[in-house]
């Protein structure tokens, strides 16, 4: 898709651009990280954070302010041992979802920086199973738990193309700070009692990147 869209771009777009206030809609592939410095999170990463892949849409309202939403996703697959079996494989799956505000300043038709907040919520699923290749093992427990926070960022844009055009290629690079509630994992249907195996936390820096096209 991303070399589709490049060819659309080398065919459509003049090499040097004029500088003019428009009001333009996104569309990116992104990728991205918040940091989490629980000790529990080591279980299934070494990456400092939860990294996530996924897609970012926007609406322009107006030249400098736009509507921003996103949905990322990611598989953390890991074995630890137990004093039941050799080991069990944990499978983790996560869902962030983010809506918010973006404004921009335009310094040339290229380059554009801006701030935005977005409230996040998270969805966690966690798979415990001492034999992954079998659907049907009795001893396979799931949990999961959604957490809400939000994040708070400064980016740039890079557009290096006509604004005037139809379509235009962009990049675009953000960091910042997230900060989210634990994700508290329980399984209530293992006998008569609640089964808790722990939080997991996400909170301190952010950053996230991705490639697109503005419209």
């Amino acid at each position: 898709m991303l070399s589709t869209i490049i060819t659309v771009m080398a065919i459509a777009a003049p090499v040097h651009a004029e500088t003019g206030d428009t009001v333009s809609n996104e569309l990116s592939i992104e990728a991205g990280l918040i940091q989490s410095d629980d000790p529990n999170w080591d279980i299934f990463s070494d990456t400092g954070g939860l990294s996530t892949v996924g897609v970012r849409a926007g609406y322009g309202i107006n030249s400098w302010l736009s509507v921003v939403g996103g949905w990322h996703h990611r598989t953390h697959d890991s074995e630890m041992f137990s004093e039941f079996s050799d080991y069990v494989e944990l499978r983790l799956n996560a869902d962030r979802f983010s809506v918010g505000a973006k404004a921009n300043y335009e310094l040339n038709s290229w380059i554009k920086p801006y701030a935005t907040v977005q409230p996040m919520a998270v969805r966690g699923g966690l798979q415990i199973d001492e034999d992954g290749s079998d659907d049907y093992n009795i001893n396979e427990y799931q949990f999961s738990d959604w957490s809400f926070g939000g994040l708070a960022a400064l980016g740039v844009d890079v557009i290096p193309a006509d604004p005037r055009n139809f379509l235009n290629l962009s990049a675009h690079l953000e960091a910042g700070y997230g900060l989210l509630q634990p994700l508290s994992f329980e399984n209530s249907d293992v006998g008569n009692t609640a089964v808790s195996i722990g939080d997991l936390d996400f909170n301190g820096f952010y950053v996230q990147g991705g490639v697109g096209i503005r419209f």
